[in-house]
């Protein structure tokens, strides 16, 4: 029997409405048209302003808190059940916690920091920049927006395939309170609450958290409390402050999440030949001190067990702020600045054999922090005709990545340091030359440098037959090879818990046990100077239809090749780019 897990939620919600001993109706009035069954104009900022959804020449698949609520939709990775040519997936292969995005074909399924995505991911304006870490889960989600198609002129590198924009509740100046609780197969729980309070006419805060958990669906019946691989927990917490007041709205916010899996779900459904047969009978079921040819170790064919005697549990933790200030200078002139903050700390693995015995071994440890800041001047001019967006983007990141694989006699360490720095200047401007026809013009011109620092304390092969080492040097699984205790201090307390207390992270070798680097010492880096155009003209037939014609183009940056053999030396490739000629119309019935 061939186990698919498809996860069935009961739920139960209990909504709290207070308004005991607070002014105000606590109850927000459901909109006349949207009692009656019609839909609600749906307002999107594609193009860096709000406007309809139905005015805005994009091909873009938008939806509500409501929407989402009715989709059930509570993960970022959920979305692409509702999106045309889109695929959201966590990479389930060695981390959970990393975002597998791809848009109309085009993305990134390697999560490795040395290689960029092709979908950015931008919160409340803030890029995010690595995979890891990009399986968001939704907590006070005002709306999602999925932008097709290369969006560089406003949103810049690494978005040829398209950009997902998730924008968060906002405080506001009633009280508000709400719990969400739930269970379900596989010991599902689930609890999330929120509350908004308003502390004086202009200065207001929202407060939410969330617990989610559930075992794994995937049988290890050789681990001891086997709760099963693929389970899952998270907490997740926001604050959320605004103050606004005639011309300026400020918004603070500050996120945790944290994220634990006990393994990826990783299964032998079957052995597929006589040669694989015979090595797992004869070697790894002799291994577990049991007799070989027996049907206890033996899969059958198309069962999902994983017969492992450990694993390695999974964990990313993440902090995150954002600033935006919004300044209406006057009647036809709009400055905003958006600053981000966001600190990585994730440790992810897996035993890629499967086996009782410990024969192949992958493990990731990823640290990033990144910085963005962006200006940005907007507004209208000739008596409304003209709508305009300029802006300057800043971005900067340093990440760790340590990527090791193991086997029983040698240990394989390919690690990377990168720092990752970009500039961009852009503008656009759509002018209505009739009431019908419209014409957009943009351009974004980047410039963006990346650094790979090779370093032998985390680049290099490690083996236990090393002349004069004897009976001194650790001379078992998993003592094979272990990070330079120099490291030490670039890593925080929560990786270090990982370095310690997993394997295949033991204590330091013995000093005459070999260590032979992987590339030579030294940094490898790549620029990128590009200009992206984009040009739409979009044409009003009446009320209801919309057509447009638009020509864009992306680029996505270069990497590096970081999962290399002893003796070569890391190289560095360059952008990917995207062209893209796209008709498209529009149409909006009477009901909405």
């Amino acid at each position: 029997m061939k186990i698919r897990y498809r996860p069935v939620f009961l739920s139960t919600a209990v909504v709290i409405l207070a308004a005991l001993a607070w002014p105000g109706d606590a109850v927000r009035a459901q909109d006349d048209g949207a009692a009656a069954g019609t839909l609600e104009e749906v307002i999107v900022t594609a193009r860096r302003r709000e406007e309809s959804l139905m005015d805005t020449p994009v091909s873009i698949a938008a939806f509500t808190n409501a929407d989402l609520e009715a989709r059930q939709i509570i993960n970022a990775s959920d979305i692409d059940q509702a999106v045309p040519n889109m695929l959201y997936r966590t990479n389930g292969i060695q981390n959970n916690n990393a975002a597998v995005i791809f848009v109309r074909g085009i993305g990134q399924r390697d999560f490795i920091p040395t290689k960029q995505p092709g979908i950015g991911v931008y919160v409340d304006g803030g890029y995010v920049a690595t995979s890891i870490g990009s399986a968001l889960e939704l907590l006070d989600i005002e709306s999602i927006e999925v932008l097709r198609g290369p969006q560089g002129t406003l949103f810049g590198r690494n978005t040829i395939g398209g950009a997902l924009l998730i924008n968060s509740v906002r405080p506001h100046e009633e009280f508000e309170a709400r719990i969400d609780a739930g269970f379900g197969e596989l010991s599902r729980q689930e609890v999330r609450g929120s509350v908004n309070i308003p502390f004086s006419e202009n200065f207001f805060g929202k407060f939410s958290a969330m617990h989610k958990s559930r075992d794994g669906y995937v049988d290890t019946p050789l681990t001891d409390g086997d709760d099963g691989l693929g389970s899952h927990s998270v907490t997740a917490a926001r604050a959320a402050l605004r103050w606004i007041n005639e011309s300026v709205t400020a918004d603070l916010t500050l996120d945790m999440n944290n994220s634990e899996t006990d393994g990826v779900p990783t299964i032998i459904q079957e052995l597929r030949n006589v040669g694989q047969v015979a090595q797992w009978n004869n070697v790894v079921v002799p291994a577990t001190g049991h007799l070989p040819w027996t049907d206890e170790y033996v899969p059958p064919p198309g069962q999902a067990i994983n017969y492992q005697t450990d694993y390695y549990p999974a964990e990313a933790e993440i902090l995150s702020a954002n600033f935006t200030l919004e300044w209406d200078i006057s009647d036809a002139v709009t400055f905003k600045t958006i600053t981000t903050w966001r600190e990585l700390e994730d440790f992810g693995g897996r035993d890629s054999d499967y086996a009782p015995i410990d024969v192949h071994i992958n493990v990731d440890i990823t640290e990033s922090e990144q910085v963005t800041q962006e200006f940005q001047f907007s507004g209208v001019a000739a008596d409304g005709r003209l709508d305009w967006v300029t802006g300057y983007f800043y971005f900067a990141e340093e990440t760790l990545n340590l990527d090791a694989v193991h086997f029983p006699f040698f240990g394989l360490l390919s690690g990377s340091y990168v720092e990752n720095q970009s500039t961009a200047l852009y503008g656009q401007l759509t002018y209505d030359v009739t009431e019908s026809l419209s014409l957009t013009v943009g351009v974004r011109n980047t410039k963006e440098r990346l650094d790979n620092i090779v370093d032998d304390r985390f680049q290099f092969l490690n083996d236990l037959f090393t002349p004069g080492c004897n009976d001194a040097c650790p001379q078992q699984y998993p003592a094979t090879w272990a990070i330079d205790p120099s490291l030490g201090g670039n890593f925080s307390e929560v990786s270090r818990r990982r370095i310690d207390g997993y394997q295949p992270f033991p204590d330091p070798p013995h000093p005459n046990q070999s260590r032979i680097p992987l590339a030579p010492n030294g940094l490898t880096e790549t620029d990128k100077d590009a200009t992206e155009p984009y040009l739409s003209l979009a044409y009003r037939f009446n009320e209801s239809i919309m057509g447009y014609v638009s020509y864009s183009e992306g680029f996505k940056g270069g990497g590096f090749t970081q999962r290399i053999p002893p003796g070569r030396v890391v190289e560095s490739f360059g952008p990917e780019s995207a062209q893209v000629v796209e008709v498209g119309f529009k149409w909006q019935g009477a009901d909405g």
